[in-house]
């Protein structure tokens, strides 16, 4: 689990420098190593990319079988041009929306009484919100409080928008890295980001270097300007704001 390195030094020591490391690298048995919390660890380890591509490209990766876990938005483009290099069968995978019978087996071990539970999310016409994990957790919630949900879709639309601009994983919570922007500001920046879209008629946000942009997409810097309305204050509109807002389950799964 990378999430629990803050330096350079410990991440090479313990991970890198393994004993099981060096004893596979000498040998000639095959490894599987799996690599989880990535995002969390380049946070603090911002060359960790580069760190893990220079320590990859010395090992035989003829005998490596290799895992990388992370959120979409911290994924190290420069890790996966090495990745192809190094491996001729690098696959990269995004996570789809939960299926009807994901929903149905976790509502089964949640919920007192699941069937209900699902013919309520149809009532609502809640279903796009019953196939995030995040926000299934929070209709499974208003669920159990009332043995309904709200009859307004609008009243569901909004609680499950605040709940996508909040931070709820528990290791990302315990390392203070749950950001500096409350769910009101980030709910303001999504908005922006979402009539850029719209009315700017662009596919997507574009993360990566400002030469390599697509013509259907729109970069950080083209949305990074003036400010938006909150219900208690404005909030200026900077690429801080606006990477925090995409990093955030508005915008990925």
């Amino acid at each position: 689990d990378l999430a629990q390195y803050g330096s350079e030094d410990r991440l090479a020591g313990d991970v890198l420098r393994h004993t099981a490391i060096e004893g596979w690298v000498a040998g000639d048995y095959e490894l599987a190593l799996i690599l989880d919390g990535f995002d969390e660890a380049q946070e603090r380890i911002p060359q960790l990319g580069q760190i893990l591509a220079s320590a990859i490209r010395a090992w035989p990766t003829d005998r490596l079988v290799l895992r990388i876990a992370s959120r979409t938005l911290e994924w190290s483009q420069l890790l996966e041009r090495h990745l192809g290099l190094a491996f001729d069968d690098l696959t990269v995978l995004v996570l789809l929306p939960l299926r009807r019978e994901d929903v149905q087996a976790i509502a089964a071990e949640a919920c007192d009484d699941s069937e209900a539970f699902l013919l309520a999310v149809n009532a609502a016409k809640a279903a796009a919100f019953a196939s995030r994990p995040q926000t299934l957790r929070m209709l499974m919630r208003a669920f159990e409080k009332t043995r309904s949900l709200p009859s307004r879709a609008a009243d569901i639309y909004e609680a499950g928008i605040r709940s996508l601009a909040e931070e709820v994983n528990e290791g990302r919570l315990e390392s203070g890295l749950d950001g500096s922007f409350t769910v009101d500001q980030r709910v303001a920046v999504a908005c922006r980001i979402a009539a850029g879209l719209t009315f700017g008629r662009r596919a997507a946000v574009w993360t990566g270097r400002q030469v390599e942009i697509g013509s259907e997409d729109l970069s950080v810097t083209d949305l990074a300007l003036g400010s938006e309305p909150t219900a208690a204050e404005h909030i200026s509109i900077t690429e801080a704001a606006v990477k925090d807002a995409l990093s955030t389950g508005l915008f990925r799964l």
